[in-house]
């Protein structure tokens, strides 16, 4: 889909690097990744890796302006991925249905802890809500990640009639995971309607922390719809305010977190890099409260670019 911007800016581009394309048809100005792999080894590089060693760059949003080089060392990758599978209790019988891309994290380590499990995962191909169901069906999904507008399309396709249930295989669908967004209560009151035997999750999460969970519902607290959770496997949070002072309960200010995933730094920019950890804290530039039973819920962006 990108192809024409490149090749109109290929010679910018191209100056430092090696543009490599992948597929048929290369275009004159990259070379092409199967004829440089060609010759190669198939044998994996004995090369010894630790927690420690960088493991990969992830790209921020850009909500605060120009998105940011985030890296991350091989111990967050790897605890996203252990974190993902027992956030959803995955097992090796469990088909997770999940959205591409997989170039970001939210993708990556919802497909990453199917890989701990030993599990099989499958990727969308479209959003239409028979899309969606028709691979449930035929891949026999047990775990089926969602976006709030594709939940609305389906149950909205299945209040005109346009959709029948019993045209689908669906009974091994245990849960509805909803995430990258706020999830309203009525959506969710709506869905069990339809899927009464469904356990409902959602979670927090941001690329500077490894993606999702480092917040998180759990099937157990259906009760707190609209709660983007509680800290999640081996995490903490807390709420503070522009001193960096912990709000009392009630109060909404800057949420921030902490734990095994978060970020080494944004590479090549101290600046930001100190202005987003502090003493081992991310702060995540997102406004929110905790109630009285400690469940955390998003108020606002502290900042936006609009």
């Amino acid at each position: 889909a990108f192809i024409g911007r490149i090749e109109a800016n290929a010679e910018k581009l191209s100056k430092g690097r090696l543009l490599i394309y992948v597929g048929d048809g290369c275009p004159d100005f990259a070379e092409s990744y199967h004829e440089l792999v060609a010759d190669c080894s198939s044998k994996t590089p004995d090369i010894p890796l630790t927690e420690d060693d960088y493991g990969a760059i992830y790209f921020s949003s850009g909500t605060t302006g120009f998105p940011k080089a985030i890296l991350h060392k091989h111990q967050s990758l790897t605890q996203a991925a252990e974190m993902e599978q027992k956030h959803h209790s995955t097992g090796r019988d469990d088909v997770f249905l999940c959205i591409p891309p997989l170039y970001h994290t939210g993708a990556k380590f919802h497909w990453m802890g199917s890989l701990v499990a030993g599990s099989k995962a499958v990727l969308l191909k479209g959003t239409k809500p028979d899309t969606i169901l028709s691979a449930v069906s035929s891949e026999k999904c047990t775990i089926v990640w969602l976006l709030v507008p594709w939940a609305q399309d389906i149950l909205d396709a299945l209040d005109r009639g346009d959709l029948k249930l019993e045209d689908y295989e669906l009974s091994q669908w245990r849960l509805m995971h909803i995430g990258a967004q706020p999830v309203p209560p009525s959506l969710i009151k709506r869905w069990k309607e339809y899927f009464p035997n469904h356990a409902y999750d959602t979670n927090y999460g941001l690329s500077e922390s490894t993606g999702p969970g480092c917040v998180h519902l759990g099937v157990e607290n259906i009760h707190k719809v609209g709660a983007i959770g509680v800290p999640g496997y081996r995490w903490q949070c807390k709420i503070v305010d522009e001193q960096g002072v912990e709000v009392k309960q009630g109060e909404v200010g800057e949420l921030c977190v902490k734990g095994p995933g978060v970020m080494t730094c944004y590479y090549h920019n101290e600046k930001a890099t100190a202005e987003t950890l502090k003493d081992g804290w991310l702060y995540t530039g997102d406004m929110a409260m905790q109630d009285e039973d400690g469940f955390y819920f998003l108020v606002d962006r502290k900042k936006d670019v609009i």
